[in-house]
């Protein structure tokens, strides 16, 4: 029988190809096997068997983000299960009726890097023969349904650190998602090389995508009706319709001639019902292929594909629809034209007054100014407030107070004066020259909550195997460290007065300052944590004696060979948290106070005098790279590690700049802009950091 015509998809069902086919195993075919091959967790009396529903192995999956099939990882700890606490039990994902529910799987949980659960069969009919092959050990393939609700690309040659784990490109991470359902199926597509199929959408390669689709491609209606007039089970399957309608046409192949309905008709004897459906099913299967062919055909003339592309398309038995994905893919493949977009009058606008205003506030300019910048650079603020309105088409008011009002809210003045702001926001942030950045490392985070950093220890020293013996199993520790990110801003106002008068400081200055003052702001962070000395994740503070940390000086004292000396050791002699594993920590930087500047380097750059009065050198003297530092008050004085071993700086979303938002003035005439910046510090390792109280 030719394939029966695609129903065309509503918006519900097009807007839901984030739902996912991941193909696993039952856990009782991976775990043991009873007596023939049945699953050994199978329960007769409530009619269950124990499954293994999904892992986090990576899938090959059509994701939106790279545009392609790429390897895919679902985190367990991400999904979100059903508050019943039960997920339904399909029969091969079919979502479209109640006919396909065979049960639903229960008591869900992870165990082992796995999603298990019991799957529990109905006592309904349908489900019947699913259960018994089951049970013989027929039928041992799970398949999960779930929606991506959160995921990260990570592109080929860069890595991502999700929680504790890294990821390598290409690959995407599906952080959050739901469970919708699980489905019994008859093959499992190998995790390796498998391609989760988008509910609804065929989707190149993989088993699983030419599965969904079949599911969701249903009879045509018309000779769906004809056969069930012909004695055909209204809820039969698509196969078994299939086997109906060959049988009808065996049987009817098979009559007398006489039988026929033309010669029921001589005979003035009514046609059964069965004789009528044959040939009117048998005429509409020749309709419908003359249809695909001419369809496929017209189709590769549209595209300019040759005969051949049609010919290959219809011997495959190709439906229409995936002859045209067909044809996307070989059109994919060719050279994409270049297409020139040209800037139209508003926006040549925008950027040469942009450039004009920098060039005013004597900001960077750029190694290439937009054209027509030095006109624009000769107009007064509210001349420009006047020229934004008539490029945008905008009516001009007389009063000069209404028309700068308007411009402010009405064209793309505010946009251009928040855009110079930004430039002299980002022009006063750079020119601040801050130390954390020689000494500290950065990390990112993508949200406000409590954060969490779990810092594995080293790995235990290697063991003497003797000749025969087993080798033993590495164990790594864990610590953690918890911190929030901080959100720090201001607000300014760029008011109809200061364009009226045309007050270019209040638009670069005020920004420039605040520039600045972000950069101070997230200066003053590591070292307010190297000042507060707050406890760390062991409940002890960062900076203590002996016997739990042992990073502090038992007494202050001035820097000299015999007190460096003795930093210097105890990093050396600081342990994993294994309290076993020596660290054999280096100092890298020493850091004090500008007050202490002179009397430090008077060391480092000294020379000494031994016993005989020879000259002797100063060890120590290139050993570390010096940092001094105004916000270090007092007289002590630390010694630190190498980056990664000290304090960290975290940024929102990685974005170390501070950031300009604007919008239209409410309780002043103008427009507002805030600055912010989100940003936190926190120690992350005390055995990498030594202080010494000075004197």
């Amino acid at each position: 029988m030719p394939k029966a015509k695609r129903k065309p998809r509503n918006p519900e069902q097009q807007q839901s190809r984030e739902l996912i086919a991941d193909d696993c195993a039952f856990r009782a075919v991976m775990v043991s096997r009873g007596k023939a091959g049945a699953p050994s967790t199978v329960n007769e009396k409530d009619r269950s068997v124990e499954c293994s529903v999904m892992s986090e192995n990576p899938v090959r999956s059509y994701v939106p983000a790279a545009g392609d099939v790429v390897n895919e990882i679902v985190l367990l700890d991400g999904m979100r299960m059903p508050t019943s606490g039960q997920v339904v039990l399909l029969d091969s994902h079919s979502r479209y009726g109640v006919g396909s529910v065979l049960g639903s799987v229960r008591d869900l949980r992870q165990e082992n890097g796995e999603l298990v659960g019991r799957a529990v069969f109905s006592t309904a009919p349908e489900a019947e023969s699913p259960w018994t092959k089951v049970r013989e050990g027929h039928l041992t393939d799970m398949s999960s349904g779930y929606r991506r609700l959160k995921t990260t690309w990570v592109e080929d040659g860069k890595t991502v650190t999700i929680g504790n784990r890294t990821f390598a490109g290409p690959v995407s991470v599906c952080t959050e998602s739901e469970l919708l359902e699980v489905s019994i199926t008859p093959i499992g597509a190998d995790p390796e090389t498998r391609t989760r199929a988008a509910e609804g959408v065929n989707q190149p390669g993989g088993d699983a995508g030419k599965q969904e689709t079949q599911g969701d491609e249903e009879m045509n209606e018309a000779i769906r009706k004809m056969l069930v007039a012909a004695g055909l089970k209204p809820e039969a399957t698509e196969e078994e319709a299939l086997r109906f309608l060959n049988e009808l046409t065996q049987r009817s192949q098979a009559k007398p001639e006489g039988t026929a309905p033309a010669a029921a008709a001589k005979q003035n004897q009514p046609a059964t019902p069965s004789q009528v459906d044959v040939e009117a099913i048998r005429a509409e299967g020749v309709r419908m292929e003359q249809e695909r062919q001419t369809g496929i055909r017209k189709l590769a003339e549209l595209v300019s594909l040759d005969e051949a592309f049609a010919s290959r398309m219809i011997s495959e038995n190709k439906s229409l629809v995936d002859a045209q994905r067909t044809a996307l893919e070989e059109l994919a493949k060719r050279k994409a034209p270049v297409v020139t977009i040209t800037r139209d009058a508003r926006d040549t606008f925008r950027a040469a007054a942009i450039d004009g205003l920098a060039l005013r506030g004597s900001l960077k300019m750029p190694e290439k100014p937009a054209d027509g910048h030095r006109e624009l650079a000769g107009f007064a603020l509210r001349e420009m407030a006047r020229e934004s309105l008539r490029i945008a088409g905008i009516a001009i008011p007389g009063d000069i107070r209404e028309m700068v009002g308007r411009a402010l809210t009405s064209s793309d003045f505010p946009y251009i004066l928040a855009n110079v702001a930004n430039k002299a926001l980002m022009e006063g942030w750079g020119l601040v020259q801050e130390t954390w950045m020689i000494w500290c490392d950065t990390g990112s985070v993508s949200d406000f909550k409590t954060n969490t950093l779990v810092r594995a220890s080293e790995f235990p020293s290697l063991e003497e195997i003797p000749e025969g013996n087993e080798y033993h199993q590495g164990k790594l520790d864990e610590m953690r460290e918890q911190f929030k990110i901080v959100t720090y801003g201001k607000k300014f106002v760029i008011s109809r007065q200061a364009v009226i008068n045309d007050d270019v400081g209040a638009l670069t200055d005020i920004p420039r300052k605040m520039g600045d003052a972000a950069a101070r702001k997230v200066g003053d962070l590591p070292y307010a944590v190297l000042a507060a000395n707050a406890n760390m994740g062991d409940g002890r503070a960062l900076f203590e004696q002996p016997t739990y940390h042992d990073n502090l000086a038992a007494s202050g004292a001035v820097i000299s060979a015999t007190t460096y000396d003795a930093g210097r050791v105890k990093m050396a002699a600081q342990k994993d948290c294994d309290g076993v594993t020596r660290l054999n920590i280096k100092p890298a930087f020493f850091l004090a106070g500008e007050s202490k500047l002179a009397t430090a380097e008077t060391f480092f750059q000294s020379v000494y005098k031994d016993s005989t009065s020879l000259m002797q050198a100063n060890i120590f003297q290139n050993a570390v790279q010096r940092i001094y530092e105004s916000r270090i008050t007092g007289t002590e004085w630390y010694l630190m590690a190498r980056k990664g071993k000290t304090v960290r700086v975290f940024f929102l979303n990685g974005v170390q700049t501070p950031y300009v938002e604007q919008k239209d003035g409410w309780d002043v005439d103008g427009t507002e802009m805030k600055v912010r910046i989100d940003a936190a510090a926190k120690a992350i390792d005390w055995r990498g950091m030594y202080k010494n109280p000075g004197a």
